[in-house]
């Protein structure tokens, strides 16, 4: 049985005074580059610490949202297959409708499983329409 942390790398922050959502329509304005940078540091510790225990690592995207810091699997992915060893990468719904060039994304992910020694598996979605369109909509397919 695998074991796998899941965070969505959450910015606290934004979560007071929010003004009726943290998904979506939250902009950019309400971030400061410093916590989120001390965030993303302390998130990479935390899959560090992770990959030393044996649990694998899962990450997964959102956009313009307070609950996800992450718009793209593909940083995370490559930062994580450099820093740790043992862990298995899992990106759970990473959305190939949001890429303009399918061939582009085999080749990235591809880049990573290599750097990563064989250890990126993968789970796609078409697309999330909470992510690139209206924000009344929520299903994902």
């Amino acid at each position: 049985m695998r074991v796998y942390h899941f965070t969505e790398q959450a910015y606290p922050p934004a979560w007071e005074n929010n003004g009726g959502s943290l998904r979506i329509v939250l902009p950019n304005r309400r971030m400061d580059p410093k916590i989120a940078g001390d965030l993303f540091h302390r998130y990479y510790d935390e899959w560090q610490l992770c990959d030393e225990l044996g649990l694998d690592i899962m990450l997964n995207e959102h956009h313009a949202t307070a609950t996800c810091m992450s718009s793209t699997c593909i940083v995370g992915l490559s930062i994580l297959a450099r820093i740790t060893q043992k862990a298995r990468l899992l990106v759970l719904g990473y959305p190939l409708g949001h890429r303009p060039d399918p061939l582009r994304c085999a080749e990235e992910l591809a880049t990573v499983d290599v750097i990563s020694r064989g250890r990126l598996d993968m789970g796609f979605i078409k697309a999330c329409r909470t992510s690139s369109r209206s924000p009344t909509r929520t299903r994902c397919g």
